[in-house]
């Protein structure tokens, strides 16, 4: 499977199963501002605090580790888009958050997934 956006839509999909089996909630998929977007953003029940969740899938790793291609330049959008997340939703009163990568590595033959979840990462 080479990486196209169906393959990354594929791997938001199962970013988003795997993140609401452990219980978090999404409150939203995709969430663009003019810094970026942002894959997926959950509410963790047991931490009380908004996730901004990457997620970054690849079929192999020949180029690497999914997780490996969140450089700098991406976790400085990230930041900016959660931040602008945080004030429209919740102007002065902004609950903690974090950030977590959630890394998909799809087996080519099988074409069954495996989750890294890598919580509060650092920005």
């Amino acid at each position: 499977m080479t990486h196209t956006k169906s393959t990354g839509d594929f791997g938001e999909r199962v970013a988003k199963k795997y993140l609401t089996g452990k219980g978090l909630f999404v409150l939203s998929e995709k969430y663009h501002t003019r810094h970026g977007e942002i894959d997926l953003i959950a509410w963790d029940r047991d931490h009380s605090e908004v996730v901004f969740v990457e997620v970054k899938t690849r079929s192999g790793t020949n180029f690497g580790w999914p997780e490996e291609s969140v450089d700098s330049r991406k976790k400085q959008r990230l930041q900016k888009s959660a931040y602008v997340f945080l004030q429209e939703k919740y102007e002065q009163l902004a609950p903690k958050h974090r950030f977590d990568i959630v890394s998909i590595l799809i087996d080519a033959v099988s074409r069954k997934a495996q989750v890294y979840h890598f919580k509060n990462i650092e920005i």
